[in-house]
C-alpha cells in the first residue's frame, strides 16, 4: 500500500493495519512503520484489473492462433503459398 503524508512524503507499507489513532505496517528494509492518522494524506492499494486481464489472454491467445494457422498454410502450399498464406493453395 503506498502512503502519501500531510508533507507530500510516500512510502509503502506491506500488511498496513489501523491501531487506535495510528497507521502501522512494514516498510523498507523490513522495518515497523507507525504513521499518526492525522499525519496521512491519502493511501493507495495495487489492484489488478480482472477485464483487463482476460482482455490481454485473449488477444495473447488470438495471435497465437493466427501464427500457427499462417505457419500450417505456408507449410502445406511450400513456397507458392507464402504470397497468399491466409488463403488455400491455387
Amino acid at each position: 500500500m503506498r502512503v502519501t503524508r500531510t508533507d507530500g512524503a510516500t512510502l509503502e507499507l506491506k500488511a498496513p493495519a489501523v491501531r487506535e489513532d495510528s497507521l502501522v505496517g512494514t516498510g523498507a528494509a523490513d522495518s515497523t512503520v507507525s504513521l499518526v492518522l492525522s499525519d496521512v494524506r491519502s493511501v493507495e492499494a495495487k489492484r489488478t484489473d480482472a477485464g483487463k486481464t482476460l482482455l490481454l489472454i485473449g488477444a495473447g491467445g488470438l495471435v497465437v492462433v493466427a501464427v500457427v494457422y499462417a505457419t500450417a498454410a505456408i507449410s502445406a502450399c511450400g513456397d507458392e503459398g507464402a504470397d497468399v498464406w491466409l488463403w488455400w493453395c491455387s
